[in-house]
């Protein structure tokens, strides 16, 4: 162990503390298999979510259609508009977020690294991950934030 200057005995940073006991028994292989089983449960709950969701779809597209059948156009184009923007801003965010999270998993020079740069996003715009706060990642770029 090294020790700081104050005299407290300080941790490399692969030494795990003595308050955490190692493992000493490995995990058994049956039991980590089992874990990531997917299982009957999981693919009725996959179905489901399907199912409702594209009912969900489907019923917001039949009514849209009715509205406009019905010449109510005002209706009509509120119902696209409360349906599509939505869809549109979170398939958005995931994407960014998708990006985000794989470009930290991955070098730099991968398929993921390409698409954030092709979608013209930098690397100061994803402020998701341990910001604290919306914006954050932009703020500091800029020095707008307190060290």
């Amino acid at each position: 162990m090294a020790a700081k200057s104050d005299g407290a005995p300080g941790f490399p940073r692969n030494e795990i503390p003595p308050e955490c006991p190692a493992r000493t028994e490995p995990r058994a292989p049956e039991r980590c298999a089992s874990a990531q089983r997917y299982t009957l449960q999981d693919f009725c709950w996959t179905l489901c979510a399907l199912l409702v969701f594209f009912s969900d779809g489907a019923s917001d597209l039949w009514l849209a259609a009715d509205y406009y059948l019905r010449e109510k156009y005002w209706c009509f184009a509120l119902t696209l508009v409360f349906v599509i923007i939505p869809s549109v801003v979170v398939q958005v965010l995931s994407f960014r977020w998708f990006a985000y999270d794989f470009s930290e998993t991955v070098e730099s020079s991968t398929a993921a690294a390409a698409v954030v740069a092709a979608s013209g996003a930098e690397e100061s715009d994803f402020s998701t991950k341990d910001s604290g706060e919306w914006g954050a990642g932009r703020a500091a770029a800029a020095g707008g934030l307190p060290g």
